[in-house]
């Protein structure tokens, strides 16, 4: 069991290392590629940007704070659930109260991996219209017309979709990452 511990304790240190910096990068290329495509949020699909209208200063302000804030979470938060996790001999007994305790970090990590993947989203939806509104001849121009032609066939509904898929993405990869940390808690040495 103490095996496990620490091997769970080490993947999650691992898991930090590689996702951490991952995620700034993601956040930092959306903010670049979101400044790309619309420099002055003309094109701006984000809900509250459209409804607060704020400055450049004031988004990259934000997302800085955002982005550091979660990931602080995100790593706390993480390290709670294998300490909790590993501190039940038997997963099994009591598991509404266990659910109850690891409740709050997987809402986080749900949260992290959400962001994480809607940044990516975010990138690469941003590169495809950059390329389209301004006729970038390049390697995925077609790629960005038919990407432009599927938005605008299913406006304004796309985005609510991607949103929602997203989240929903992020949370289910949260549960399987804490289903392996049991999993392998649960193993015998």
């Amino acid at each position: 069991m103490i095996k496990n511990v620490y091997q769970s304790e080490a993947d999650t240190g691992k898991l930090f290392a590689f996702l951490i910096p991952l995620y700034f990068l993601f956040v930092c290329t959306d903010l670049y590629t979101t400044w790309l495509a619309s420099p002055d949020f003309k094109y701006e699909s984000n809900y509250l940007i459209k409804y607060f209208k704020p400055g450049w200063g004031e988004v990259i302000l934000f997302a800085s704070l955002w982005t550091i804030i979660l990931s602080i979470m995100f790593v706390v938060f993480s390290k709670r659930i294998v300490f909790i996790l590993s501190s039940h001999k038997d997963i099994n007994i009591e598991k509404n109260e266990l659910i109850k305790k690891i409740l709050p970090g997987f809402l986080i990590t749900g949260i992290f991996f959400s962001h994480l993947f809607t940044s990516v989203f975010v990138t690469i939806n941003n590169l495809l219209n950059y390329i389209y509104l301004y006729k970038k001849d390049s390697l995925f121009t077609n790629a960005a017309i038919m990407y432009v032609k599927l938005q605008t066939l299913f406006y304004p509904y796309y985005y609510i979709f991607t949103q929602i898929l997203l989240i929903i993405s992020g949370f289910m990869f949260a549960g399987v990452r804490i289903r392996k940390i049991c999993k392998r808690l649960q193993q015998v040495d």
